[in-house]
């Protein structure tokens, strides 16, 4: 049988594909989290790493399809996709097609498999844990227009903010506020009001202004770092609040996503989960996210 896992965020959307026990590829396209982009996007970018895959691979059509997307949040949500991906030429007539939002894929591959709280730090931010006795809890992650909460969108619009009152002399300047207003070419009022015009509800855009944060964070630049110290802050507030409503033995935290893994930002987290509770492991994801939207889609035949 061939089974497909979709693990999208609001960056980019990872496709691995198996036959039976055997992964045949992997491929990386364009975003596809529903708040992010419109679900004809969605399918576009998933339609197009698809069709990578099967241009270089002679195998037959997909029995098995779990989508494990950013922005799903609702049962409405999830049959609108599972309805857009029934026609696609890449699966059978009668495939199995699920979808979810994408913490189940990072839960299923952060501790591969045991109980635990997973969080995801990418775009966005968001917490989920399960334990022994199979109770549930999820925080964070509602709406980027709500504020990724420690996420890298985030942390790009406090990045912003700074810029912003470096600009006209609220603040004094850094190296990190003096590269930001070059990397955007601003060096006057219409310039600076014009970026925010266009880019401010560009998610993936300022998102990605994150990279910077944690680049000057490194340098030692007190800005840096004062925005990711604010973002952990938030990201513990996301995992004590799961904590707090779950009862779980096994004391550990996978994460998930290249912000919540860079160097400047795992290490002040972990020393906040510590603080926390010490007996707790903080630990970057066993799995990639998109092994675990593939083990659903497996579980969806075998289960």
């Amino acid at each position: 049988m061939i089974f497909c896992g979709v693990d999208g965020g609001g960056t980019k959307t990872k496709i691995i594909i198996a036959e039976d026990e055997k992964i045949l590829m992997s491929v990386t396209c364009g975003p596809s989290s529903i708040d992010t982009v419109t679900n004809e996007v969605t399918k576009s970018n998933i339609e197009s790493g698809l069709k990578e895959i099967y241009d270089k691979l002679d195998i037959p059509q997909i029995d098995s399809i779990f989508l494990g997307l950013g922005g799903i949040a609702s049962k409405e949500h999830k049959q609108a996709i599972n309805e857009l991906f029934r026609k696609s030429s890449y699966l059978r007539e009668n495939a199995v097609i699920n979808s979810d939002n994408d913490i189940k894929n990072a839960y299923l591959s952060s501790c591969s498999g045991r109980n635990n709280i997973t969080i995801i730090v990418g775009t966005g931010a968001v917490a989920y844990g399960v334990d022994e006795l199979g109770n549930t809890h999820r925080t964070n992650g509602i709406h980027y227009l709500e504020g990724d909460f420690g996420g890298a969108y985030d942390v790009g619009v406090r990045a912003l903010k700074k810029m912003s009152l470096a600009f006209d002399g609220r603040i004094k300047h850094t190296d990190f506020t003096t590269k930001l207003l070059n990397k955007f070419n601003i060096t006057n009022m219409p310039e600076i009001i014009a970026f925010f015009d266009k880019y401010k509800n560009d998610r993936t855009y300022i998102a990605q202004i994150a990279k910077l944060v944690t680049e000057y964070a490194t340098l030692k630049d007190n800005y840096a770092e004062e925005i990711l110290d604010e973002a952990t802050d938030e990201m513990l507030l996301s995992i004590i609040g799961v904590d707090k409503k779950i009862s779980l033995n096994n004391r550990e935290i996978g994460i998930v996503g290249s912000l919540g893994n860079s160097r400047e930002y795992f290490n002040r987290l972990q020393t906040k989960v510590a603080k926390y509770d010490s007996t707790i492991k903080l630990h970057s994801a066993e799995l990639d996210p998109v092994e675990g939207s593939l083990i659903e889609a497996r579980n969806q035949i075998t289960k």
